[in-house]
């Protein structure tokens, strides 16, 4: 059924004023999982500004069901596309066509595409490997 597929594609920056409503509560509950570390007004400057890029997972039936924030940074020896925040409805439907964003960041020549995000992503994810973990001890600083 054309209608009911889920399909994954990229937005442009000059296109995510229009889009960013239908995914800002996406994005918010990602950033929340971050503890700080991304805030929505943060990635919104920045898939303005394009240093960070948006996607939408979207079907004709059930409009954009989910918003994925990717962003490519080089360091000394590699370029990496780094899926920042994942929010959204029934990632099952769109896991699939994660090669979208391989495939376009593989023509943007990055080496790698990681993923910050909680350890469940490791199960679902099963083409990934764990290459790190991060621990963290709150200080008491508000």
């Amino acid at each position: 059924n054309q209608m009911a597929e889920t399909v994954l594609s990229g937005v442009s920056s000059a296109n995510v004023p229009n889009v960013w409503p239908h995914v800002e509560k996406f994005i918010k509950k990602a950033c929340d999982y971050s503890r700080g570390q991304i805030t929505p007004a943060a990635v919104y400057a920045e898939l303005l500004q394009g240093d960070a890029q948006l996607w939408v997972a979207s079907s004709e039936q059930r409009g954009i069901e989910s918003g994925v924030i990717t962003k490519i940074t080089d360091n000394t020896l590699r370029r990496i596309c780094t899926i920042e925040a994942l929010g959204g409805n029934s990632h099952q439907r769109w896991m699939s066509h994660l090669h979208t964003i391989e495939e376009w960041a593989s023509a943007k020549g990055c080496n790698a595409v990681q993923v910050n995000g909680r350890r469940g992503w490791a199960k679902m994810l099963r083409d990934y490997k764990l290459t790190s973990i991060t621990l963290e001890k709150e200080l008491g600083n508000e």
